[in-house]
């Protein structure tokens, strides 16, 4: 009985909450000097757009064939792999989980795209677990969508050096085919092709 009595108790406070939200969701607008001009702005900064829409063209599952450059004298290393992308929080992001192998060993990556509406572009972030640090670059896309650009900085650890500019550049071939390189710089300063990835879709 005193059971049933405390959850009668609990969903009348939850139904009481529910009707004085709306009122004291204004009150903070008013306590924090929101206007509607304000909440507009925030609205539209929030609110996914033609550039968000882009990411549809490479949602789905991918096989991945990935090759590799140490510096622009190397010779080349290739790996296959799958790769899956969705959007996510209302297409407001799309996420990529990548599996494959490097150099022998299986290798996980995920990535992360956004386009910011208050900066007006488009914002990449990359981990994996052949490292412990995040990568991040920033770019802009063409009017259609296809091509995008991503410049950037990164480590190497094995040269010791830090801060390596990077250049990413993403493009959409078509409906089955999407591809990403990646450019960085030697030891002279001199750009070079480090990667190459081409996604067939699977699915």
């Amino acid at each position: 009985m005193q059971d049933r009595f405390i959850g009668r108790l609990i969903l009348g406070i939850g139904l009481i909450a529910i009707m004085v939200m709306p009122a004291a969701a204004q009150e903070a607008e008013g306590d924090m000097g929101l206007d509607s001009a304000m909440m507009a702005n925030w609205a539209k900064f929030a609110t996914p757009g033609e550039n968000h829409a882009h990411f549809q063209k490479m949602v789905g599952k991918w096989t991945a064939s990935s090759t590799f450059w140490m510096g622009p004298d190397a010779p080349e290393m290739t790996s296959e792999g799958t790769a899956e992308f969705e959007v996510i929080f209302g297409g407001r992001y799309l996420v990529q989980h990548y599996q494959g192998e490097f150099m022998g060993d299986i290798f996980h990556g995920m990535g992360i795209t956004a386009y910011d509406n208050f900066r007006q572009e488009y914002i990449d972030i990359w981990l994996d677990d052949m490292g412990t640090a995040i990568m991040l670059t920033r770019g802009k896309s063409n009017e259609a969508g296809t091509e995008f650009t991503y410049i950037g900085k990164m480590d190497d650890p094995l040269s010791d050096r830090k801060d390596i500019p990077t250049r990413t550049v993403a493009r959409v071939v078509d409906s089955e085919t999407h591809m990403l390189e990646m450019f960085t710089v030697d030891l002279e300063g001199k750009e070079f092709k480090s990667m190459e990835i081409i996604y067939k879709r699977a699915e």
